[in-house]
């Protein structure tokens, strides 16, 4: 193993005990083969949460750095600042409710030693709370039409743990209009996508598996309409900036957008996760720009119970997606 590592794995975190424990346990397993840096950084969480996590990692975890922000700054600040903290080449920042993929993270280290990259996409699989896997590979190629890309799959660049940046390039980089929406670090990854100057490449293993099966734990499942608006914020910021694809075209993209606040099979799917609900509508539609038959469509969704919903999407992941999956795999 090299003395100096290359990569930081940063952690922002909020006052979530078990689930980062449980990231420390694989960061812990993932040093044994490679050498990497961690730095967690608490948001002015929870005092004693915070004295447990920093006490078990530093009694597992080999080159481990463990601050608490002296003020909540917010989940993309405080991503923000885990990447200009972050003192080797390399920062690739974990969510604290997510897991590691150990032998696809060593894999990533060996990567970036010889790349000489400024950005690399990454791929990552949905897992249940229980580590069951449920999809793989969400992100896909880097398609060689990055319009395309950005259409089709750059929501999933919102998922801290699909990239990776060159330290040093990102705080060159970094642009604070973007701070704010939850996804200021997309502002910058597009950015690098967009510029011949930086060299960007994927690494289709997954390398970070997203908790995301079950809503309710995630960082942001409480603020889920921020999110979305923030996402159509970010945009717009980022759409004016590059004048690389106008935020009107953006938006005629919308059937692609994993955001899709105006597709019903979305809404009942954020219905289905209780992350959409009734209580949201005055909140829903002051912050999007809905038009009257969206607000329509989202009123007759909210109408359908909760527990239908659930047992539908549960039929489908666990019934109807396999069975396509299967005949995908065998046709000719």
């Amino acid at each position: 193993m090299e003395a100096t590592p290359k990569l930081t794995i940063a952690i922002p975190t909020y006052s979530r005990e078990k689930e980062t424990l449980e990231l420390i346990s694989d960061l812990q397993e993932l040093q044994q083969l490679v050498d990497v840096a961690v730095l967690i950084i608490n948001d002015h969480g929870n005092v004693k949460t915070h004295e447990t996590i920093s006490k078990i990692a530093s009694a597992k975890l080999k080159d481990c750095t463990i601050l608490r922000n002296e003020e909540n700054i917010g989940i993309d600040r405080n991503i923000d600042r885990c990447h200009t903290l972050s003192a080797t080449d390399y920062a690739l920042v974990v969510g604290d409710d997510d897991r590691l993929d150990v032998a696809n993270a060593a894999r990533l280290v060996s990567t970036l030693r010889v790349s000489g990259l400024d950005l690399l996409i990454v791929d990552y699989n949905y897992i249940r709370p229980n580590g069951e896997l449920l999809k793989e590979n969400v992100i896909g190629a880097l398609d060689a039409n990055r319009r395309e890309f950005v259409y089709h799959r750059g929501t999933k660049l919102g998922f801290v743990g699909s990239v990776v940046f060159r330290t040093q390039r990102y705080r060159q980089r970094r642009d604070g209009s973007y701070l704010g929406t939850y996804f200021n670090h997309v502002g910058v990854a597009l950015s690098m996508l967009f510029d011949a100057t930086d060299k960007v490449a994927f690494f289709d293993r997954p390398v970070v598996l997203n908790r995301a099966a079950d809503m309710s734990i995630a960082t942001w499942a409480g603020g889920a309409v921020d999110v979305v608006a923030g996402w159509w914020s970010m945009m717009e910021k980022w759409c004016a900036a590059s004048g690389v694809i106008s935020f009107s075209e953006y938006q005629s993209q919308k059937s692609c957008v994993t955001f899709q606040y105006n597709d019903l099979r979305w809404i009942l799917s954020r219905r289905a996760d209780g992350i959409l609900t009734y209580q949201h509508l005055p909140q829903f539609f002051s912050k999007l720009p809905l038009s009257a038959s969206d607000k329509g469509t989202y009123l007759l969704a909210s109408l359908v119970p909760r527990a239908v919903l659930r047992l539908a999407k549960e039929a489908y992941f666990t019934t109807l997606l396999p069975i396509r999956a299967k005949r995908a795999a065998s046709a000719p």
